[in-house]
């Protein structure tokens, strides 16, 4: 039997031609994320804990991303005194890319359920 590829073949082809296969659903990221700056602590990939920040000003942002079919988020230490808004230098370069599951809003906090799923350094503020 020959072992060589054939390109026309109707199967994906394995072994050197491997850059051919699908791409799992985590591997594929949007080009752009909300990011949620965390001033409490940096959070990790791999964590699946609930996450807590203010109705004002992410609320909204928050909503939109849980309506979405990637439902993912960075997130980034931004060490800021309490009440006050993180700027672009505040920020940390490096992140978590999360999912957001279970989010709910109460008073003046939403909460969500976030997945770490992997790193990422910001390239460009938009």
């Amino acid at each position: 039997m020959n072992d060589e590829v054939v390109t026309n073949s109707e199967f994906i082809p394995h072994g050197s031609q491997s850059s051919l296969a699908p791409a799992r659903p985590d591997d594929v990221l949007p080009d752009t994320l909300q990011l949620v700056p965390l001033a409490s602590r940096p959070y990790f990939p791999v964590l699946v804990q609930p996450v807590v920040v203010a109705s004002d000003p992410y609320g909204e942002g928050l909503k939109r991303i849980a309506d979405t079919a990637h439902r993912l988020i960075g997130m980034s230490y931004a060490p800021v005194a309490p009440g006050e808004l993180p700027g672009p230098g505040d920020v940390s370069a490096i992140g978590v890319v999360a999912r957001i599951h279970r989010l709910h809003e109460v008073k003046d906090h939403v909460q969500f359920i976030a997945q770490g799923i992997r790193r990422f350094r910001i390239t460009e503020w938009v």
